[in-house]
C-alpha cells in the first residue's frame, strides 16, 4: 500500500544488489505486486525492497511538521516464489521493516540457500 503526497510512491526490487524492477504503488489498499527475476540471476542471496521517490514534506516552504504526512510505502510480506521471507532488516531514516519513508536504505532479506 502506499500514501500519496505529491504523488504515488514507487516500490524498486533489487536481487544480489541488482535492481530487477520498480513498480508504481497507486493505491492506500493493500495489494499485491510481483515482479519477475531476470534468468541471467542463478543463486538469490538478497531480495531488499527500496523506496526511490520519498519525499519530505517537512522541508515545504509553508508545511508544518505536525500537519505533515509524506509519500511512504507499506510493506507487509514479502515472497520469493511461494516463500515468504521473513527478519528484513530496515536501513536508512525512518524505514522500519514494515515501512518505507526514505529513499536512503530499505528493507533487505538475506535468503537461506
Amino acid at each position: 500500500a502506499g500514501v500519496n503526497y505529491a504523488g504515488w510512491p514507487e516500490l524498486a526490487v533489487h536481487v544480489n544488489g541488482k535492481q530487477i524492477g520498480k513498480v508504481p504503488v497507486e493505491t492506500s489498499k493493500r495489494q499485491v505486486f510481483s515482479l519477475n527475476v531476470p534468468n541471467d540471476i542463478s543463486d538469490i542471496s538478497t531480495v531488499e525492497i527500496k523506496f526511490p521517490n520519498s519525499t519530505d514534506c517537512r522541508k515545504g516552504q509553508f508545511s508544518y511538521e505536525t500537519a505533515c504526512t509524506d509519500r511512504k510505502l507499506i510493506v507487509r510480506k514479502v515472497f520469493l516464489n511461494e516463500k515468504q521471507l521473513e527478519n528484513g532488516e530496515a536501513s536508512g531514516d525512518r524505514n522500519t521493516p514494515f515501512s518505507l519513508q526514505s529513499s536512503e536504505g530499505g528493507i533487505k532479506f538475506d535468503v537461506a540457500s
